[in-house]
């Protein structure tokens, strides 16, 4: 995912364990600015000095450090980044993209909205499971990359989507 970012791009990456591995690549590229909704993808950033951190505001999770509520979906809103870094548990049998709670969902659908393009990195095994809060269908990403081999199904569920899977 990284790769795909050129210098001087600007990134939204939502929280995530995924999306720190990316934060960490991404240390590499020069002039970045940054939005997220995680302290951890913040400080990971803030560890090169040319990329710019912004973070959004709200109550933050215990367990991950991200942050989430009204104020972060809002903050997200206010930019037009130039590549959107998501991660999510889960994509089912039909393509939709999901998430565990609404909060979660709620900012992966705001850097969506507020993103140019979106790169999708995610585990092999999020396919095929089930969450209860919909974030968005595969075809509104544009480009899937994920850790492993994929059945041949999740294949052509991309190709029908017209989303690029990307196995690194």
């Amino acid at each position: 995912v990284a790769g795909r970012i050129p210098a001087g791009a600007s990134v939204c990456i939502n929280s995530g364990p995924t999306q720190e591995s990316v934060a960490r690549a991404l240390l590499k590229r020069r002039k970045l600015r940054v939005i997220t909704n995680s302290l951890p993808i913040a400080q990971i950033c803030s560890d090169n000095s040319e990329c710019e951190v912004w973070v959004a505001g709200g109550v933050m999770r215990r367990g991950d450090g991200g942050v989430f509520g009204g104020g972060a979906e809002g903050f997200i809103r206010e930019f037009k980044a130039d590549y959107g870094i998501l991660g999510v548990p889960c994509i089912d049998e039909d393509g939709n993209l999901l998430e565990q709670d609404l909060h979660r969902a709620a900012v992966a659908k705001a850097i969506i909205e507020s993103s140019r393009f979106v790169f999708l990195a995610v585990a092999a095994s999020c396919f095929g499971s089930s969450a209860v809060a919909r974030v968005a269908h595969l075809s509104s990403i544009q480009a899937v990359f994920s850790n492993a081999p994929l059945d041949d199904r999740w294949k052509k569920l991309a190709d029908a989507a017209g989303t690029p899977l990307h196995l690194v």
